[in-house]
C-alpha cells in the first residue's frame, strides 16, 4: 500500500500539466498515488487527465469553488499516512518524495517539510527563492509575510492536517492561513536542496490578481496573533467585509504591495526569456515600490547569480594534473 498521496489540484492547467505529472510519475520513490482533483477546467485539461492510464493515478472533478474548497475535497479522499502537495504547473525533482518521506520518518516531530525552490519559466532559471529550513524561522517569516516554506513543495502528516480541520479559505490565500496552524499543531522544516520547481508565469502574475490573496494573508496573519493572544478568531467573510472598508491610504498600500509583486514576478520572467534590460528595470521598480520586501529577494537573486557564476567558473575550468 503506498504511504503517499500527492494532491494535485487543477484548473485549466494546460500546456504545463503534462510535464507535472511526468515528473511525478518518474518519482524514485514507487509507492505512492497521484489524486488529481479537477476544480472545473473549461481548456484541454478535462480531455489530458480522460487520456492518461496509470495505475497510480486517481482523477476527482468538480464544479469550480476555488483552490481552497478544491484542496479541502481532494483531503477527504486520502487515506495514506502522508499527503505530498503539487501544482499542476509545476515539475518536482525525481527523488523528492523519496527525500521528503525519509526525513518525516526520521523526524517524528516535524509534521511538514518543504525544501528549496527554483524557479522556472521555460526551464529552471538557476534562481533559487531560499527558506528557511529551522522552524522558528519559519514561523518568524511567514508572520511576517516573507518566504517561509513554499505551500506547493511540502510533504505532511496526514494527521496533523486532519487535526487542525484542512483549509479554511475556500480560494486563494489560503496557504499562509494553512501553514500557520500547521507551524503551531507541530515543527515545520525545510530540506536545504533543491526539490520543487515553481512555474512563473505573466498569468498569475497580474495586477489586481493579487487582492484575494492579501485579504486572505490579512485574515492569516490577524488570525496567528489572536490565536496567540488567547483571543477569539475573526469570521473570514466578516473579516473580508472589514478588509474591503479600509481607508484609502491603507488601500494603496495594499495596492502598492500588489503592484510590487507582479514586476518582482515578471522581472523574474523576462530575464529568464532573454530581456535582461526590462527584467532588472522591473525588479528595481518593484525594490522602489517595497524597499522592506524586495531588498530581501534581490540580495538573494545577486547571491546565487554570483554563486551560479562561480560553479560555472569551476566547471569550465581544467582539473589541475
Amino acid at each position: 500500500m503506498p504511504k503517499v498521496t500527492v494532491l494535485m489540484p487543477v484548473y485549466n492547467a494546460m500546456p504545463f500539466l503534462p510535464m507535472a505529472i511526468e515528473s511525478i510519475l518518474a518519482q524514485s520513490l514507487l509507492a505512492f498515488e497521484l489524486l488529481i482533483v479537477d476544480d472545473g477546467s473549461t481548456d484541454g485539461t478535462c480531455a489530458y487527465l480522460e487520456s492518461l492510464h496509470d495505475y497510480r493515478i486517481r482523477v476527482l472533478r468538480r464544479t469550480h469553488e476555488g483552490l481552497g474548497a478544491t484542496l479541502n475535497a481532494g483531503l477527504g479522499l486520502c487515506n495514506t499516512e502522508y499527503i505530498a502537495r503539487m501544482d499542476g504547473d509545476d515539475v518536482m525533482h525525481p527523488r523528492r518524495l523519496e527525500v521528503q518521506l525519509e526525513y518525516l520518518i526520521q523526524n517524528p516531530h516535524v509534521c511538514m517539510v518543504g525544501s528549496q525552490v527554483e524557479f522556472l519559466v521555460r526551464a529552471p532559471t538557476g534562481l533559487v527563492a531560499r527558506v528557511p529550513t529551522e522552524h522558528n524561522e519559519i514561523v518568524e517569516r511567514l508572520l511576517a509575510k516573507k518566504n517561509g516554506i513554499c505551500h506547493p513543495a511540502l510533504m505532511m502528516r496526514s494527521t496533523v492536517v486532519r487535526r487542525i480541520g484542512g483549509y479554511r479559505i475556500a480560494g486563494t490565500g489560503e496557504d499562509l492561513d494553512f501553514c500557520l496552524r500547521m507551524c503551531e499543531a507541530g515543527q515545520a522544516a525545510n530540506l536545504a536542496g533543491v526539490y520543487h520547481y515553481y512555474r512563473l508565469l505573466p498569468s498569475s502574475a497580474s495586477f489586481g490578481r493579487g487582492r484575494e490573496i492579501l485579504v486572505g494573508y490579512a485574515y492569516a496573519i490577524e488570525s496567528a496573533k489572536r490565536r496567540r493572544n488567547g483571543s477569539p478568531e475573526p469570521n473570514f467573510e466578516s473579516f473580508r467585509a472589514r478588509w474591503g472598508q479600509r481607508n484609502i491610504i491603507r488601500k494603496l498600500v495594499d495596492a502598492l504591495e500588489d503592484w510590487a509583486i507582479c514586476e518582482y514576478r515578471l522581472g523574474i520572467i523576462d530575464r529568464a526569456e532573454g530581456r535582461p534590460a526590462r527584467g532588472y528595470f522591473r525588479l528595481l521598480s518593484a525594490a522602489a515600490a517595497q524597499p522592506h520586501w524586495c531588498i530581501w529577494h534581490l540580495r538573494r537573486l545577486a547571491k546565487d547569480w554570483i554563486n551560479g557564476a562561480n560553479r560555472s567558473t569551476a566547471t569550465a575550468s581544467p582539473n589541475p594534473e
